[in-house]
């Protein structure tokens, strides 16, 4: 099926077929029937160029219905396809509505020449994986995630994550970069020791705390606190180093994911079945953020039989 079979020509108006000789606007990027591109001498959309127009696929009304066109790539494709067979782009309205967006802010703004790019200058590839993949990857935020991957694929490694800095490792067990979550959750642990060995020690001194009396070792306390300080501060440093890499470190992990899952080949590269199993594979997990929370629950637990309270 090629890209433009069954929308109509802009100057006939008769659907395209798979055989048939296309030729396409360089400024618009509406498509045409060669013999009627030169019987009419120019695009039959040039009244309308401007710098904010944009060509819009049509369809036959008795074909429209059953089809789906792309508003990435303007591709014709089965009503039951949940991503464009050409691009890889979800096709539910919400998808299309932010990829038309995300393509004209780029199309506008974009000076830098991507591997692959095309007039939208949004499309790449690294290490085999296309931008579509990455699109079916990152589901439903895709459009903040292509950014940012561009962005970094052109030099700029620092993408500040706000996800990442308010919910730390929480987000990246949630998005699957599991040796970064462990990471981040074993500083986020070391930096309770201390205060654990001060309390679970022999108490020389108490503290009223939410209504409660607190006893703890003043001289380990003491001893330790430096040792605290530079956790406490370990903590912070990884929660801000996290964040303005977090993209990065989540375009690394999609990219070894995809390609993994492409040279088992699977499912045909580019069908729909193809870009439905790249999605599950981004799909992001709660179960690992709920294991997360329960390890978490368990070390409280813990950590509060130690302490020596009196109401």
């Amino acid at each position: 099926m090629g890209k433009y079979t069954g929308i109509l020509c802009e100057v006939c108006q008769k659907p395209f077929t798979q055989d048939d000789d296309v030729v396409v606007c360089p400024e618009c990027g509406a498509p045409h029937h060669r013999e009627c591109y030169k019987k009419l001498g120019k695009c039959a959309l040039s009244d309308k160029h401007a710098p904010d127009f944009e060509w819009k696929a049509k369809l036959p009304e008795n074909t429209a219905a059953e089809a789906i066109v792309c508003s990435h790539c303007n591709s014709v494709n089965p009503g039951e396809a949940k991503y464009c067979i050409m691009c890889g782009t979800p096709l539910s309205d919400n998808y299309q509505g932010n990829e038309g967006r995300y393509t004209r802010r780029h199309s506008q703004n974009s000076n830098v020449n991507s591997v692959g790019s095309d007039r939208s200058g949004i499309e790449f590839s690294i290490d085999g994986v296309t931008s579509h993949d990455l699109i079916a990857y990152t589901g439903s935020s895709f459009h903040y995630y292509m950014r940012s991957f561009r962005n970094i694929l052109s030099g700029f490694s620092v993408s500040w994550n706000w996800a990442a800095l308010i919910f730390s490792y929480f987000y990246f067990f949630y998005r699957k970069m599991y040796k970064v979550g462990i990471i981040l959750l074993a500083i986020r642990i070391l930096s309770f020791i201390p205060a654990l060995i001060c309390y679970a020690a022999e108490p020389t001194a108490s503290m009223e705390l939410m209504g409660f009396t607190v006893y703890y070792n003043e001289v380990l306390m003491e001893k330790l606190a430096p040792i605290t300080s530079i956790l406490n501060l370990l903590v912070t440093m990884s929660h801000i180093y996290s964040s303005v890499f977090a993209n990065k470190y989540y375009l690394k992990q999609a990219v070894t994911t995809i390609r993994s899952y492409k040279d088992n080949k699977i499912t045909a590269e580019g069908s729909s079945e193809y870009f439905d199993d790249i999605n599950r594979l981004g799909r992001p997990s709660v179960i690992s953020v709920l294991i997360v929370i329960s390890i978490l629950v368990l070390f409280y637990l813990y950590a509060g039989s130690l302490f020596t309270i009196s109401v």
